[in-house]
Parts: C-alpha cells; structure tokens; sequence
C-alpha cells in the first residue's frame, strides 16, 4: 500500500519559507525566528496555516499585526531605494 501526502493550503509555502530562514541562519535552535519581525510576518502571512497553541489565532493575528506593517514597510522602502540607484 503506497499513500501519498501533500501539505494542505499555504502549508508547503510555510514549509519552504521556514526552511528559507533557517538556511540563512535566521532560526534559533529551537525553530523559532530569532528576529520577532521574521516570526510576525510568518504569523501574519500563515495566519489560517499555524498559530501558537497558548494563543488563540484571533490574539495572535492583533499582536504580530503591527510588526507585519512595519516589516512591510522597511522591505517596501529598502526595494525603492535599490531601484532609485
């Protein structure tokens, strides 16, 4: 018996992008972000995908929210200044 298993929804794109930051040394030993902004803008981006268990996704979406905004904004501003020059 074969049984094959694809990840639901976002979840391979939530997969890759941990693995992304982990490559790149952004993860602690643990699989956390060690920078809040990179675990804001997962938990905004992945909101329907995971949420930390202790925190219902509703409480989680408002606190990472205001990170999220600003992380976008900093990679927002960094790529017109690489297209400005």
């Amino acid at each position: 018996m074969k049984i094959e298993v694809t990840p639901a929804r976002e979840m391979h794109a939530l997969f890759a992008a941990v693995v992304e930051l982990a490559q790149a040394g952004r993860m602690s030993r643990r699989g956390l972000p060690r920078n809040l902004r990179d675990l804001a803008t997962l938990a905004h981006r992945y909101a329907t995908e995971a949420s930390v268990p202790l925190l219902g996704a509703r409480a989680q979406r408002w606190l990472m929210a205001p990170l999220a905004r600003r992380r976008q904004r900093l990679e927002h501003r960094a790529a017109n200044v690489l297209v400005d020059h």
